[in-house]
């Protein structure tokens, strides 16, 4: 019976054992199921994140790299192999100096900073052509950081904007200012010289009054005509169409010319002269008539910098060689506006039916100054 009795006991003590196992195995079982959704959680956060950051790397509006310590391309957006224009694929494990060779020891010296001091490089500004695909020079705003794995940086990451174009506005910003500053100064010489001469003018104070306010007037308005244009350009037939428009009439003015632009200065000078040219006609030219007629014809002979602008005004009718009035202060502004301003010829007939004046004008004189792009900028 004791033998029956111990055996019982011990098979008791198995079951409870077994028991005690299975409720262990549980737990265990049910820790590691917690673990395993955590883990599953941080895959899936993990996953999130490496996704968001190549969306980054995607989407990005400015270029985006990566390089080891050897140089090379580990990663790339697609904005950045733009910039190089070469693919992204056939950047990765290539240096910066086979993909663009002509930044190269700038981007060499960067990385080797980067990897060494473990400090960023901010608002590096740098100019010129990244490889033999370029066809302009360019100018980047590049900033370089350190990218750490367990203490150490392991690579370089890089972001790279064209600023180009914002160059380009801000030189142009800076001459605008410059040529405004003159420009206004010009203007007002110009003003005081006409306020001047219409002081000493023996005419009644009525039409001194009425002149000079035309000629403000045409000053006026080729000035609004310059700032609608960012004071770049205007063109001969809009000038002509300024002074000759409220009375053009195709059976008594013709006009006829390839349209040419003119600069700034060169503009103000030719609207002074067609200005002139149009009151006199009015007043005592073929334009003071019934039977009057005036024709406006120009042509381009040659090219810059040795071609030449030819423009003919002709007048016929109402007024003829022996009744025509005596040169004035009109006459000697318009002379000055063709030989100073514009550095070009006239000649002035008066033929049996009319006046005849030409103006030959060099291309150089006439057209828009060239727009220079240089900044203190390393290359």
């Amino acid at each position: 019976m004791k033998a029956i009795a111990e055996r019982t006991r011990q098979m008791s003590a198995d079951q409870q054992d077994n028991t005690d196992a299975a409720a262990a195995l549980r737990l265990v079982n049910a820790e590691l199921r917690v673990r395993g959704d955590e883990l599953k959680a941080a895959r899936a956060q993990l996953s999130d994140r490496q996704a968001e950051i190549a969306a980054i790397y995607d989407r990005a509006p400015f270029g985006m790299a990566l390089f080891d310590r050897q140089g090379r391309f580990q990663r790339i957006n697609p904005r950045m192999a733009a910039i190089n224009g070469v693919p992204q694929d056939e950047h990765i494990g290539r240096t910066a100096r086979e993909i663009a060779p002509r930044m190269a020891e700038t981007a060499e010296l960067s990385i080797a900073e980067v990897f060494d001091t473990g400090e960023p490089i901010r608002h590096d500004r740098v100019m010129g052509f990244l490889n033999d695909r370029s066809e302009d020079a360019r100018v980047f705003d590049i900033e370089w950081y350190p990218v750490f794995r367990d203490g150490a940086v392991d690579g370089v990451g890089v972001l790279m904007d064209d600023a180009t174009e914002d160059v380009r506005h801000d030189l142009f910003a800076r001459h605008m200012v410059r040529e405004l500053q003159h420009r206004v100064k010009n203007s007002l010489a110009n003003v005081m010289a006409l306020v001047e001469q219409a002081s000493r003018s023996d005419r009644s104070k009525e039409e001194v009054l009425q002149v000079l306010k035309e000629r403000l007037g045409s000053l006026a308005l080729i000035h609004g005509k310059l700032t609608e244009r960012n004071w770049e350009s205007v063109g001969l037939s809009l000038l002509v169409s300024q002074e000759i428009g409220r009375d053009y009439r195709p059976s008594r003015i013709d006009v006829d010319g390839p349209d040419v632009a003119f600069g700034p200065q060169s503009s103000l000078a030719m609207a002074m002269a067609l200005h002139e040219l149009a009151a006199n006609a009015r007043r005592y030219g073929a334009l003071s008539c019934a039977s009057g007629g005036l024709s406006i014809h120009w042509k381009i002979v040659g090219d810059a910098p040795d071609g030449h602008l030819f423009l003919r005004w002709r007048e016929t009718g109402c007024v003829t060689a022996a009744t025509r009035r005596a040169p004035g202060f009109g006459s000697r502004l318009i002379a000055t506006s063709v030989r100073n301003a514009l550095r070009g010829e006239l000649t002035e007939q008066w033929l049996d039916d009319g006046l005849c004046l030409d103006m030959k004008l060099p291309l150089l004189s006439v057209g828009p100054p060239a727009q220079e792009f240089t900044a203190g900028l390393k290359t």
